[in-house]
């Protein structure tokens, strides 16, 4: 698993949704000058790669019977969620952005590689770490 990009996503999928759009934001921050649709190959396999290690699920808002939204998680094998990515990305029409198709969220066995990767961080020096989601921001000059 690529644990240098899903390692902050797995952290923050504890504690709240994962947009799909976040993601891609990431791989178009890491990877400034590759296309759109390379981003969209890359952004599957990623998500393949994460479902995989059971670390996340997917899923999406919905609205219920009493018409509030909810969360529903894809009931899915592996192949169909990627393959539901890939449709509603095309139907889409566009890169996806807030609220657009899926949120991801941490699994109980996400939970603990999330504390996990926690103890490791704290090992290092606290006033000098920066989680890479987040880097950009004060890595840039004013």
């Amino acid at each position: 698993m690529n644990s240098q990009f899903w390692n902050d996503f797995i952290i923050e999928g504890t504690e709240d949704y994962v947009g799909l759009w976040l993601i891609i934001r990431e791989l178009e921050r890491e990877h400034p000058t590759i296309e759109k649709h390379e981003i969209k190959v890359m952004a599957l396999d990623l998500i393949r790669e994460i479902l995989e290690t059971g670390f996340m699920r997917i899923g999406m808002f919905e609205y219920n019977n009493d018409k509030k939204l909810e969360y529903k998680l894809w009931e899915l094998g592996i192949d169909s969620i990627i393959y539901r990515l890939k449709t509603e990305w095309d139907e889409l029409g566009k890169t996806p952005n807030i609220g657009d198709i899926a949120w991801l969220i941490t699994t109980e066995k996400g939970e603990k590689e999330a504390e996990k990767i926690i103890r490791k961080r704290k090992k290092l020096d606290s006033e000098t770490y920066i989680p890479h989601i987040f880097k950009h921001i004060f890595d840039s000059e004013p």
